[in-house]
């Protein structure tokens, strides 16, 4: 099996395990906002770490939403995942967590513009 097949495959389990994963992901302990599929994006583990969280925030919230990966549950480099923030907005915070502890934050994400984010090492860059 081609390395783009088992991806894709991943992908898919990934997908899978997000919809299961994101029920309260991106409210807020007063409040529960409608899904925005124009916010949803791929996360790719381009790392070369394991991804151990993922949380995802509108910017307006000072909480982090919970682990969109679901209890234990990782995100293996080489993988991506299909997330679908539960909230009415564009703009959000995102946390991703390493399996060595250390943690990246993106401030001010505008998913609805934005239809990727690789992570890599430690950085990301967006690719529309």
């Amino acid at each position: 099996m081609t390395r783009f097949n088992s991806f894709r495959r991943a992908a898919a389990v990934a997908a899978t395990l997000a919809t299961v994963g994101l029920a309260g992901m991106g409210l807020n302990s007063t409040a529960a906002f409608a899904q925005n599929a124009d916010a949803q994006f791929v996360l790719v583990n381009a790392s070369r770490q394991t991804i151990d969280a993922i949380q995802v925030s509108p910017v307006t919230n000072s909480v982090w939403g919970p682990d969109a990966l679901g209890r234990n549950t990782v995100l293996p480099s080489g993988y991506s995942i299909v997330l679908t923030p539960f909230a009415d907005a564009c703009r959000f915070d995102i946390k991703v967590t390493f399996h060595d502890g250390a943690s990246d934050v993106y401030r001010n994400v505008d998913l609805c513009d934005v239809g990727s984010i690789t992570v890599r090492n430690n950085h990301y860059y967006v690719v529309s």
